[in-house]
């Protein structure tokens, strides 16, 4: 059995669309586990409603503690021997299941598929990710991946407002060879403006140790080339400052990309000399971070940031 788990925070919106979304599903031997996680909106209702119809549907309820809080009190209460973790504002396509159950052997650890970002109800992208080492830090957010349920013992269920994602899919996979890519994009990534991640407050600045001081308690960095892994560290650095440019000053964000060019410079000296093959704009902006770095230009990083409002494309 699958169990789907969902954390729910006012989330009224969308939420109908979603388990409606899983409801419709092919593969049928699964549980929805919902965990309302403090909703003050009509979210509670509306899980409510549904627990009634369906028996496969369980709801969980919590003090406003976060989304990673919420997935560890689902996956608690899960009887599924594989997991896969679902946002409350997205949905799936309706053979999502059931492409990775076909993709499972014995062995299998982690499924990765691709995944399509929506606006407004319409596809504005889709991303599948290529089989190789790189995508494992590439794709890190925790949805569009199928777990086995004794590899997230490896994971770091720690609320942070971003980049908490990472700390579980990175110990995870790194403790993992039994990884297996699918040539699919159903699970759908609603692009919402008021989203946790697309809402950072101002003074609200997390930086890259905050998050890697964790993360590299249980990541095996055996698994990954030195350099292939730097360039992660880098490549995070920079979507921790993408995202918070928005809502700070450039004054802010400066010290921020200094703090995390610290940071990075305990573990290796920064230079540039792994390529992945996918040429995306991250990949730009972190050569550009690298150049700005070794010429202490970081100011006009900043700048390039806010004036063309890069933060739109997270």
């Amino acid at each position: 059995m699958i169990s789907i788990i969902i954390p729910v925070y006012n989330s009224e919106k969308y939420i109908t669309k979603c388990i409606d979304s899983i409801l419709a599903q092919t593969y049928k031997n699964f549980e929805i586990i919902l965990v309302n996680d403090g909703s003050v909106d009509g979210s509670l209702k509306i899980l409510n409603d549904y627990k009634h119809k369906y028996n496969n549907i369980k709801i969980y309820e919590q003090k406003n503690q976060g989304a990673n809080s919420a997935r560890k009190n689902g996956l608690d209460h899960s009887k599924g021997n594989y997991v896969t973790f679902i946002d409350s504002d997205d949905e799936i396509e309706t053979d999502y299941l059931e492409k990775f159950v076909e993709a499972l052997d014995k062995n299998t650890e982690v499924v990765i598929c691709g995944f399509k970002r929506i606006k407004n109800d319409s596809i504005v992208s889709c991303t599948i990710p290529s089989d190789c080492l790189w995508s494992e830090l590439k794709y890190t957010a925790i949805c569009s991946k199928f777990y086995k349920k004794e590899i997230l013992e490896k994971a770091i269920f720690y609320n942070y407002k971003i980049g908490e994602d990472l700390l579980i899919t990175i110990p995870c996979l790194s403790n993992t060879k039994n990884i297996k890519f699918i040539n699919s994009a159903g699970y759908l990534y609603r692009i919402v403006e008021t989203s946790t991640t697309n809402s950072q407050p101002s003074g609200s600045l997390y930086n890259i140790e905050t998050i890697f001081e964790k993360l590299l308690l249980k990541t095996n960095l055996k698994k990954y080339p030195e350099d292939m892994f730097m360039y992660f560290m880098i490549k995070t650095a920079v979507f921790l400052i993408l995202l918070q440019s928005k809502n700070n000053s450039s004054s802010e964000l400066n010290k921020l990309f200094k703090s995390n060019c610290s940071y990075i410079s305990r573990y290796y000296k920064i230079k540039f000399h792994f390529e992945p093959s996918e040429k995306k704009s991250i990949n730009i902006l972190t050569n550009i971070f690298i150049f700005v770095h070794k010429t202490k230009l970081s100011f006009l990083f900043i700048a390039l940031i806010k004036m063309l409002k890069l933060y739109k494309y997270y």
